[in-house]
């Protein structure tokens, strides 16, 4: 990826294998950045090309997890989240599942832009995920403007590959 990269994270699963995620600018966006991954075997062996993860719209701040359930095949079963601010879409934090990473890349084909948080308006950012032992997930992030007093910490838990929050979103 060409041009200006930021604030990268990392996820392994159970065989070794990682995807990176960052946000830049580069091929494909003229104005705001993307989100990006890029996968690597086990042997630091790349997997295909850089992959732009957003659905065009600007977007920052990326988080990225891993399935470690017991059933996770190779190269597959990662959740990237990213923020969006942008004036073309809803404000807010996103998710997207990554069902298959392998040596011609990261296949995002069938895989659509989940919106996590239930509020966009305002700014929500910093987003943060973890998966359990089970292939569910929990992403968090900061809402600016939930209240008149600031900033608040919000959490919400969804079963993997469903996109299906389940029990109630938490507010700190």
């Amino acid at each position: 990826t060409t041009d200006n990269q930021y604030e990268p994270n990392v996820a392994m699963n159970n065989f070794g294998e990682i995807t990176v995620s960052w946000h830049g600018t580069g091929v494909g966006f003229t104005s705001g950045s993307a989100a990006w991954i890029q996968a690597y075997d086990n042997d630091g062996t790349v997997w295909g090309d850089n992959t732009s993860v957003n659905n065009g719209s600007s977007a920052s701040r990326t988080d990225i997890a891993a399935d470690k359930s017991a059933d996770t095949t190779r190269g597959g079963n990662f959740v990237i989240t990213f923020d969006s601010n942008s004036a073309d879409d809803a404000s807010g934090i996103f998710a997207k599942f990554i069902p298959r990473c392998d040596v011609t890349g990261c296949d995002i084909t069938n895989s659509s832009e989940l919106l996590v948080n239930t509020s966009t308006t305002g700014v929500q950012t910093f987003s943060s995920i973890a998966t359990d032992g089970m292939g569910n997930f929990t992403i968090s992030w900061v809402d600016q403007n939930s209240d008149s007093d600031g900033y608040d910490v919000f959490a919400q838990n969804f079963r993997y590959n469903k996109g299906l929050p389940y029990g109630a979103l938490s507010r700190s």
